[in-house]
């Protein structure tokens, strides 16, 4: 309980109690709020696929071509004018070993998403 108590050099005075309860607040999981777009591009061209993200504090991105988790050039963190974090994966020069299924996967500290 809490209370205010007021003095001068001649009395003082208490107010009544007052209860404060803090409820926990609902944790949810990451979210995509927007998938990585099927693309078609010339060989040797720059390509970024990306994801739009939320989550519980700053999420983590992961990329997977064709199930398999792969490693590329991430563009640093930048965050949309609605508040949700990008991840981008960046494939410079473009081949045909970078054709696939791409996943952005998502994690934040305590749970993951995929899509």
């Amino acid at each position: 309980y809490y209370y205010c108590k007021v003095s001068n050099s001649r009395d003082s005075a208490k107010s009544k109690e007052a209860q404060l309860v803090v409820v926990g607040r609902q944790l949810e999981g990451p979210r995509i709020h927007k998938s990585p777009k099927s693309l078609e591009i010339e060989e040797g061209k720059t390509v970024r696929l990306v994801c739009h993200a939320s989550g519980s504090g700053r999420v983590q991105f992961e990329w997977t071509q064709n199930g398999m988790l792969c490693a590329g050039p991430l563009s640093p963190h930048e965050t949309t004018p609605e508040g949700f974090q990008v991840g981008c994966l960046v494939i410079e020069n473009a081949d045909p070993r970078h054709e696939g299924k791409y996943q952005c996967i998502v994690r934040d500290q305590h749970e993951c998403a995929d899509r």
